[in-house]
């Protein structure tokens, strides 16, 4: 028998199955060609290659490691060691900040200070004069001394305290002065100059500008009632030991005192006056 011819037979679900996977092959191939499409030739030479996709701009360049604690910005500043080794304080613990460079000003250099050498017979002896705490009465003082109404004078005056000079052998000159304290010059030690006042009035005294003194012990009951300029610094145990009739040779300012004196130059003009007035004229 000849067989019986195959019939041709494709259902309706193998239709559909067959379109759908149709339209998914068209929709890969689409998708690839537009990737192509959107990828810059360059990276897309690049993608061949292996190699990592450019950027658009440079990196910035990374910060470099501080050398020896400094900073690590552009800006140069001195390094800082334990504390700030410019100066400026550490941080605190907890406070997560660095402790900012103390800003750096022209260091002034103390004044010298003034000191009058009292050169006497026997000895000698300094005493650091105090210009801010009695400025009057140490411009008086160092005015009589560049004057040189000093030379020739005689330590007269003795007691177990003091060691006063002074005396006028033409009368006491037509002035007198305000009193100036200051508790940095209370009697509370020893080798404190000091002038004299014009009265035993504490309350209505002034200072007498030629007739001074020096303390060997201390006296807190004159505290505010007599002026101290200036302390001894050198030779106490001089002074200490002198004995009636010791005599100055000559007083010598050491330091400068030109713009001290400048102040007080219209008083000083008066004050000169007076001396001369009173016969106690400047000794060369």
């Amino acid at each position: 028998m000849t067989p019986p011819k195959r019939r041709l037979f494709i259902s309706l679900p193998s239709i559909c199955r067959a379109t759908i996977a149709g339209a998914l092959v068209m929709l890969a191939v689409v998708g690839v060609d537009a990737a192509d499409a959107a990828t810059p030739p360059a990276a897309v030479e690049r993608q061949a290659q292996g190699a990592a996709p450019a950027q658009e701009q440079p990196p910035a360049a990374a910060p470099q490691k501080p050398a020896d604690g400094a900073p690590a910005s552009g800006d140069a500043k001195p390094p800082a060691g334990p504390g700030g080794g410019d100066g400026s304080p550490a941080p605190a613990e907890g406070t997560g900040g660095a402790a900012k460079p103390a800003e750096t000003k022209p260091s002034e250099a103390p004044a010298k200070p003034v000191v009058a050498v009292f050169q006497c017979e026997s000895g000698i002896f300094k005493v650091e004069l105090a210009l801010k705490q009695a400025p009057r009465l140490c411009a008086n003082f160092i005015n009589l001394a560049n004057r040189g109404y000093f030379n020739g004078q005689q330590w007269i005056d003795f007691s177990p305290v003091v060691r006063q000079t002074g005396a006028n052998p033409g009368g006491d000159p037509a002035y007198t002065l305000p009193r100036e304290f200051s508790k940095d010059l209370f009697f509370d030690k020893p080798g404190r100059l000091c002038f004299s006042n014009d009265s035993d009035d504490v309350s209505k005294a002034r200072a007498k500008p030629t007739r001074i003194f020096v303390t060997v012990k201390p006296q807190d009951r004159w505290n505010l009632q007599y002026s101290a300029i200036g302390t001894i610094t050198e030779g106490l145990e001089f002074v200490a030991r002198m004995t009636p009739g010791e005599r100055i040779v000559r007083v010598v300012i050491e330091g400068d005192v030109s713009a001290h004196q400048a102040r007080y130059a219209k008083q000083i003009a008066e004050w000169n006056k007076a001396l001369d007035a009173a016969g106690l004229v400047e000794k060369r």
